[in-house]
């Protein structure tokens, strides 16, 4: 069977090359970085080092764990979205936020690691207020 995120695991790493990012620590890393479906170090043409979790929405959904969308919430973490076949056709988000754009050509599910789904939404919520509060 045909995996979709190491299709774009492959394509982000494309795409942040013609995007005249380094992308030489990746490349080094790739098959490690595999199991995680992320990728990096990427250092940015500002010098900056970040990581890239890499999924696939060419289904027009997009699912995302509890993991990810906490993590996509940090400002050394963004999400290469693969909406079509080839390395261009994506969307770069640097936060839960851009999720939530009206002209997305996906759905956005999030998969939940706990079977008890309001015990999960209740904790995330809880974080998001506290973080509000700080």
């Amino acid at each position: 069977m045909f995996d979709e995120n190491l299709a774009a695991h492959v394509k982000a790493l494309f795409y942040f090359e013609n995007s005249g990012c380094d992308v030489s620590q990746a490349r080094l890393s790739f098959k490690e970085n595999l199991s995680s479906k992320t990728l990096g170090p990427v250092i940015g043409s500002d010098g900056r080092k970040f990581t890239v979790m890499c999924r696939s929405a060419r289904s027009g959904l997009l699912f995302l764990g509890a993991y990810a969308w906490l993590h996509l919430r940090k400002s050394e973490i963004k999400l290469y979205i693969l909406t079509g076949s080839i390395f261009t056709d994506c969307k770069i988000c640097e936060s839960t936020e851009d999720l939530d754009g009206a002209n997305s050509i996906f759905w956005v599910i999030r998969r939940e690691a706990d079977l008890n789904y309001p015990n999960l939404e209740s904790y995330l919520n809880r974080t998001m207020t506290l973080k509000k509060c700080s």
